[in-house]
């Protein structure tokens, strides 16, 4: 909901009148078979009653390819789970009191 809230608070009327499901897998749950054959055919599925949208519907997640359109790249739900705006955010102007110069050229993430 911390998210939701965030999104809410950042973009206001920029978000789409949509429904989120939340997940916290970053399993695809959607794979696009226009992205992963552009000449996939065009669902021929009935069309539903006015109003009702079918899925995929928007899941907040974790995705880092265009092959999975259902996973948004929002924050990781484990960024306010561990309070990093709280404890590391809030920090950043004690960072500041320490020169670029003085800094240690160090990086860390998980890159594959």
């Amino acid at each position: 909901m911390r998210m939701m809230m965030h999104l809410e608070s950042s973009f206001g009327a920029a978000l789409p009148d949509v429904a989120f499901v939340l997940t916290t897998s970053d399993t695809p749950r959607y794979v696009s078979p226009l992205l992963v054959n552009s000449t996939s055919p065009r669902s021929e599925l009935r069309s539903y009653e006015p109003g009702f949208v079918p899925g995929p519907y928007p899941v907040c997640g974790i995705g880092k390819s265009d092959f999975f359109p259902d996973l948004l790249l929002v924050p990781n739900f484990h960024f306010h789970m561990k309070l990093y705006d709280q404890t590391f955010l809030a920090t950043i102007p004690e960072f500041n009191k320490i020169a670029w110069r003085d800094r240690k050229p160090v990086l860390f993430g998980r890159f594959r």
